[in-house]
């Protein structure tokens, strides 16, 4: 499957100021659940160092390009991705810290562009809740 966003305006420095199309697509390669965790964050460390992989680049510039065939694409810019996932396919929000003050989120399944709404309101009760439960111990 291919997602693609809108068109969007990025104000730089990373990635340069422009306009940006984002689309991505391609097989999930999924770690093994009984990988080392050191060796999955040096593979995943090396992976996002890098310029992802060249046929799904190639593929992707393709559909883009059937999707806006009168649109001038001055460059592609290819960046790696992650698809994170969760053994019960639900997703995870997590308070980090002593005071629960971070809230981390992962496991959108691979399908965060098109969930993002239903997504960014389980976040905000979540971060809401935790403001909460500071208010209320006087944080």
């Amino acid at each position: 499957s291919v997602s693609a966003l809108p068109p969007f305006r990025s104000p730089g420095p990373a990635p340069p100021q422009g306009w940006y199309v984002k689309i991505g697509g391609g097989a999930n390669d999924f770690f093994d659940d009984d990988t080392d965790e050191n060796n999955t964050v040096e593979a995943l460390r090396e992976w996002m160092a890098g310029s992802g992989d060249d046929a799904v680049a190639d593929r992707l510039h393709e559909v883009l390009v059937s999707l806006m065939p009168r649109t001038n694409f001055l460059t592609l810019v290819t960046k790696p991705c992650v698809t994170t996932c969760t053994a019960d396919g639900e997703l995870q929000i997590e308070k980090l810290g002593p005071d629960g003050a971070v809230v981390a989120v992962s496991g959108c399944q691979g399908k965060a562009a098109g969930p993002a709404d239903a997504i960014g309101r389980a976040v905000a009760r979540q971060v809401v809740e935790t403001l909460k439960e500071q208010a209320g111990r006087g944080g």
